[in-house]
């Protein structure tokens, strides 16, 4: 990951730079997300706009879901590309947005949970997850990976990212994970003494690799929400009631030649 100042980017995303704009951003942003209230002194809705902004796309829609911890996505065509903009009223609930349109921006909020974002070049598809643990057990990469190989996408030229999120270090949880996530059990899961703590960054990245995405075209952040101190993230495990949500975001300038 790049640090842009204001947000993460990809490493991958200046290959792209003519064609689409995509980070995750920092706490010092402010918060994003419609179930919110903004504690830097601007509104959620100027902190949302200052992106666009930000990245000279205040001609861009601005798309935000509803997001319910589910695996359900939505495509976002022009008709309903403003939904959850300007507040949570008439935002369509789903934890994640694909579009195959120009000018249209994707957001999806998270603070511990892990933020995603996918590039397909080949036929013009961004997409943007929310993945909690919920998520991540009803497999909403995959559904949203389905949506690409309909499309026809080739798996060898798609691009994501993994944002920050709680890490192992941090995800203290209970011993009933142990049966949502049977695979990988050795690497995804620790316990220390009494406890057992969970890498649910790690295993949304799996889920990628399982999919058929090229790990060399993965950039996965190893920063922990809960922990890390440069730069720091707004986190529900450390802040309670106080945490604010972050933003994971993509939009297409033109369609790839």
């Amino acid at each position: 990951m790049v640090n842009k100042g204001s947000y993460l980017q990809p490493f991958w995303a200046d290959l792209f730079n003519h064609y689409i704009f995509c980070g995750f951003t920092l706490s010092s942003m402010g918060n994003m997300a419609l179930t919110r209230e903004s504690l830097n002194g601007h509104t959620t809705n100027y902190n949302k706009e200052k992106i666009l902004t930000m990245l000279e796309a205040k001609d861009f829609s601005l798309f935000s879901p509803l997001q319910t911890h589910s695996n359900e996505f939505i495509e976002v065509l022009p008709d309903i590309s403003n939904c959850g903009r300007y507040g949570k009223d008439d935002a369509l609930e789903g934890d994640a947005a694909i579009t195959e349109n120009e000018k249209i921006m994707l957001l999806t909020t998270w603070a511990d949970c892990i933020p995603v974002i996918l590039y397909s070049p080949g036929n013009n598809i961004v997409a943007t997850i929310h993945s909690g643990w919920k998520g991540t057990y009803k497999q909403i990469i995959n559904n949203v990976l389905s949506f690409f190989h309909k499309k026809g996408t080739n798996f060898e030229q798609l691009y994501a990212a993994v944002g920050p999120g709680i890490k192992k270090c941090c995800y203290e949880v209970g011993d009933d994970f142990l049966h949502y996530f049977t695979e990988s059990q050795n690497i995804l899961f620790e316990r220390r003494k009494d406890k057992l703590f969970f890498d649910l960054s790690y295993c949304v990245y799996l889920q990628l690799i399982e999919c058929g995405v090229k790990e060399s075209n993965i950039d996965y952040c190893s920063y922990c929400t809960c922990c890390n101190e440069e730069p720091i993230f707004s986190s529900y495990r450390r802040e309670k009631n106080l945490f604010q949500g972050q933003a994971a975001f993509i939009g297409m300038k033109k369609k790839y030649e």
